[in-house]
């Protein structure tokens, strides 16, 4: 039998409701016919998925969605992949775009919401000409209305309509050796490492 998972949803409730789960009635068995070291690579493959997902920092379903929808998703995991030998990482900074700050946990705060990026380049390479592909991509680069097949617009424009601010001043781009670890550590950094895959894919 094979499952399709979608482990990007979720659900919050008290611990206490785990002790009451009863066993499971099915357990997951190797095929016979697969030789042993291929069971464990894919044994291996499987623990280190679902021990980044669970690990990472849980981020809002809402926010998820509308990075999607708004197509803000497709730049970071489509066009910057090209960019894959220039860049460190893609970091974000997400606050409630509220004047009252949102003081409980990041994996419930409701939307709107403020987006910021900073992105880190290896010291060899020019953050500036990231940043504008960036930017490019974000507030120049027009793409099809989905309420209007006729009108284009800009990913920004759609990420604000689903609930995403995201402003050019808000996109900063440093080398390696220009960044400190303080200033890394009150940031996301984005993965998108959610395909079964090797651990040390995991960046």
């Amino acid at each position: 039998m094979a499952l399709a998972i979608d482990i990007q949803k979720r659900r919050w409730l008290p611990r206490k409701i785990l002790a009451r789960i009863p066993a499971p009635l099915y357990s997951i068995k190797d095929v016979v016919s697969e030789p042993h070291n291929t069971r464990a690579l894919w044994l291996d493959n499987l623990a280190g998925w679902l021990g980044r997902s669970y690990t990472r920092v849980a981020l809002p379903d809402e926010f998820a969605d509308a990075l999607a929808k708004s197509k803000v998703k497709q730049v970071l995991e489509e066009k910057l992949v090209r960019e894959s030998d220039s860049l460190y990482g893609i970091y974000f900074s997400l606050e409630r775009d509220d004047e009252e700050p949102w003081t409980g946990t990041l994996g419930l705060m409701p939307p709107p919401y403020n987006l910021e990026f900073t992105l880190v380049t290896h010291d060899d390479k020019s953050p500036a000409d990231v940043r504008n592909t960036l930017v490019k991509h974000l507030f120049e680069d027009k793409v099809p209305d989905p309420s209007d097949s006729e009108t284009k617009v800009t990913r920004a424009e759609l990420a604000k309509r689903f609930g995403i601010r995201i402003v050019a001043s808000g996109i900063d781009a440093r080398t390696e050796s220009g960044t400190t670890l303080s200033q890394l550590r009150s940031l996301v950094r984005y993965s998108m490492v959610d395909h079964l895959s090797d651990s040390s894919f995991a960046a």
